[in-house]
């Protein structure tokens, strides 16, 4: 992750320092770009979805990347300090044990058949 975020800044950086370099394209760019990243995590397995934090993770790093070319220091370790909080959770204050219950029993089994 920290090689997505390196190059973030790096995108960012030169969009700011290109004669007649748009940042905001940048930094649209960079959100796109590392969004398919994220999404080539992203697995299902017998009604299960994994791998959610790890692209919200992916993309997190690429914004504060994109926020460290800016030059935005301040702002970039107070969402870093966000970030770590916010992963440092325990399960039980989050609630994913009790969404990932009523996903696999919200989900009827394969071999039902659908009502007509």
């Amino acid at each position: 992750m920290a090689l997505v975020s390196m190059g973030s800044a790096c995108f960012t950086c030169a969009g700011l320092l290109i004669k007649n370099g748009d940042a905001a394209r940048v930094a649209a760019a960079a959100a796109t770009g590392v969004g398919f990243l994220g999404a080539g995590v992203i697995t299902t397995s017998n009604g299960i979805v994994s791998g959610l934090t790890t692209a919200a993770s992916i993309w997190m790093a690429a914004a504060l990347g994109v926020a460290a070319g800016a030059g935005l220091s301040l702002f970039v370790a107070m969402a870093t300090a966000s970030a770590m909080v916010v992963l440092r959770m325990p399960r039980r204050a989050v609630g994913r044990r009790a969404a990932r219950d009523f996903e696999r029993d919200s989900i009827p089994p394969k071999d039902v058949e659908p009502d007509p």
